[in-house]
């Protein structure tokens, strides 16, 4: 496996970028962007688990709450 240290010159993304993309994509907002580094990079592999885990939560929550017609 290769280490984020051996992807030198790769452009990453950071912590910003992803809670970027996933208000875009589901809409959600979280205070956890105050509590980080929004300029900490994170290996593209750790970005798409994260944005895959946040999403399933999504349709987890959109699965329970949602009221339909009734």
């Amino acid at each position: 496996m290769e280490s984020i240290y051996e992807k030198v010159g790769e452009a990453m993304k950071t912590k910003r970028d992803f809670y970027k993309e996933l208000e875009e994509r589901y809409g959600i907002t979280t205070s956890a962007m105050f509590h980080t580094n929004l300029d900490e990079q994170i290996s593209d592999e750790d970005y798409e688990r994260k944005m895959e885990i946040m999403g399933s939560v999504n349709d987890l929550f959109d699965e329970k709450f949602d009221d339909g017609d009734q």
